[in-house]
């Protein structure tokens, strides 16, 4: 692979070398290292339809998978690094290689799973009280079911935190309000203090709850309640159907 001296390999050198990996020295760049007896390894693909483009990938050892790095939606979406990064590029790549490749190798003790209890627990405590549904909380307002999902990803080092509200008549004819029966097209990415204009722009770690102070939960349930109670009727809760998805409901329009 022919990217001796270009930036995205010099980016990679700095930010993985100083963390014990080390690069292969022939053909597509592998970074390895070995902690405790366990192979840890991150990686680059080649595109096929361009020499100077690649994916970048590391392995989540206990699901026995791999993530790639994005800017765009972080761990759910493929994307293509050039190796010759402009600015934001370089800036964008060093953190996600410090918060979430490097972050994830070198976890000692994971409180995400806490941090997140903690916010459930305030929610369920809420004025109209959320309730326990699989991976998700919700409670009924009126005509309309508030819905908030958690997503755990990479072994539940990382989340993605959803709010969701909808309306009875965008239901299937004899369908009740249960998350369920409930599409999630107009579901929204929740940050510490509003709502993600970008969705999956906010993942949340131990990291990021602990950084934000001990009132970090408190402020993400006021995020989710400020928006949930903003939406009261079927035309507010289209408003955030996302464009690609309108077309399914043009019968409810």
């Amino acid at each position: 692979m022919k990217m001796n001296g270009s930036l995205l390999q010099r980016v990679l050198d700095e930010e993985l070398e100083i963390h014990g990996f080390e690069r292969n020295k022939r053909g597509v760049s592998i970074y390895k290292r070995t902690v405790d007896g366990e192979l840890q390894t991150i990686g680059l693909r080649k595109s096929r339809t361009s020499s100077k483009e690649y994916v970048i990938y590391f392995e989540a050892l206990a699901e026995n998978t791999f993530y790639e790095l994005s800017p765009v939606c972080p761990l759910k979406n493929s994307y293509w690094w050039s190796e010759e990064l402009c600015q934001g590029q370089e800036n964008e790549l060093r953190s996600l290689i410090r918060n979430i490749v490097v972050y994830y190798f070198n976890i000692q003790e994971n409180n995400l799973i806490v941090h997140l209890d903690g916010l459930k627990h305030l929610l369920k405590n809420s004025r109209i009280p959320f309730q326990d549904s699989g991976d998700c909380l919700w409670r009924i307002r009126g005509d309309l079911i508030d819905i908030v999902d958690f997503e755990l990803l990479v072994d539940c080092v990382f989340a993605y935190i959803y709010v969701t509200s909808w309306h009875k008549d965008l239901l299937d004819m004899e369908e009740i309000l249960h998350p369920e029966n409930v599409s999630r097209v107009a579901s929204q990415t929740v940050a510490l203090n509003q709502i993600d204009e970008t969705p999956n722009k906010t993942i949340y770690s131990s990291q990021s709850f602990e950084k934000s102070g001990i009132n970090a939960s408190e402020s993400i349930k006021r995020t989710i309640l400020n928006f949930l109670d903003s939406i009261h009727t079927v035309e507010e809760v289209k408003q955030y159907i996302r464009p690609e998805y309108k077309s399914l409901y043009e019968k409810a329009f």
